[in-house]
């Protein structure tokens, strides 16, 4: 005979239906600012998101909406140019909470 299955945790749980990633967008309290770089070009950072969101995931997501390149380091999205306006919309409709 086989071993009963082990039980489910509350983590396992949560993985499950996703609510980990719920949590961590609501958790986020993201800024975002804009700074000028070399040769007078902006570039929009956006900061303050949970640890546990996908960063690289969400950058690319941004990267596609805006038409604009960037990248993604250190917990922070950068974006070419100036993109407080649409940014902030478009994070506010995806559940964060932008400052």
């Amino acid at each position: 005979m086989s071993d009963p299955p082990e039980p489910m945790t509350i983590k396992d749980l949560e993985k499950e239906l996703g609510l980990d990633d719920a949590l961590a967008v609501e958790s986020s309290e993201v800024t975002i600012r804009v700074v000028e770089r070399r040769y007078g070009k902006k570039v929009t950072v956006l900061e303050g998101f949970d640890s546990h969101v996908d960063i690289e995931a969400l950058a690319k997501s941004l990267k596609n909406q805006m038409g604009a390149g960037g990248t993604s380091r250190d917990g922070t999205i950068e974006l070419q140019g100036d993109h407080r306006r649409a940014a902030t919309e478009w994070l506010r409709a995806h559940g964060y909470t932008v400052a």
